[in-house]
Order: structure tokens, then C-alpha cells, then sequence
């Protein structure tokens, strides 16, 4: 009988060990699927954000997109207003030399008209005094 009490004990012993053991790997379970849930959530959220980002990213590259097209239109009317600045410019330096040019004329016309006038007043004062 000692024996098989001896085994009885030995068994209860190991059943009350793989119990323990039981106990514990369900406790392991428990703590890794708690882990699991939670990293499911933090995923579920990452996710989100990720597709919030990616929501933004896109709506950041239309509006560049955007900007680069109002930029290229922006940069074609500044060429077009300098060449017509340029135009303009070269216009207008073309009529300020004709205008120097024409105010010199007229200066030269004004200095003549002055030595006529001076000289027929000269002629005039002379018939006068044969005249006398």
C-alpha cells in the first residue's frame, strides 16, 4: 500500500503541477491576447491616421499642383508685360531722342530767325537812314 500511496501522491502531485502549469498558460494567454487587442486597436488607429495623412498628402499635392499651374501662368503674364515694358521702353527712348533732335532744330530755326530778324532790322534801319 505504501506504494501505491506513494504514487497516488506522486500523481496528485504532478496532476496539481499541470494544473500550475494550466493556471499559468492560461494566464499567459489571457496577458497575450489583452497584448493583441491592444495592438490590434493601436494598429486600427495607425491605420486612421495613416489614411488621415494620406487624405492630406493628397490634398497637399492638388494644391501644389495648383500653385505650380497659377506660378507658370503668373510667370508667362510677367514675360509678356516685361517685353511690352521693354517695348515701351525702347519706344519711349526712341521719342525722347527725336524730341532732343526736334528741340535742337528749333533752337538752330530760333538762333536763324534771330540773325534774320536782327539783320532785316540792321537792313531796315539803314533804308531809313538813306531814306533821311
Amino acid at each position: 500500500m505504501s506504494t501505491a500511496s506513494f504514487q497516488k501522491t506522486q500523481i496528485e502531485r504532478e496532476v496539481e503541477e499541470h494544473k500550475q502549469k494550466l493556471l499559468r498558460s492560461e494566464q499567459s494567454l489571457q496577458v497575450s491576447q489583452t497584448k493583441e487587442q491592444d495592438l490590434r486597436k493601436k494598429m486600427e488607429e495607425l491605420q486612421r491616421e495613416k489614411n488621415s495623412v494620406t487624405v492630406q498628402l493628397d490634398q497637399s499635392s492638388r494644391r501644389v499642383s495648383q500653385l505650380e499651374e497659377e506660378k507658370k501662368g503668373a510667370d508667362q503674364s510677367f514675360k509678356r508685360t516685361q517685353g511690352l515694358l521693354d517695348d515701351l521702353k525702347a519706344k519711349s527712348e526712341g521719342q525722347a531722342d527725336e524730341l532732343k533732335r526736334l528741340q535742337t532744330k528749333l533752337e538752330q530755326q530760333t538762333q536763324n530767325s534771330a540773325r534774320d530778324l536782327e539783320h532785316l532790322k540792321k537792313t531796315l534801319s539803314d533804308a531809313e537812314t538813306k531814306n533821311d
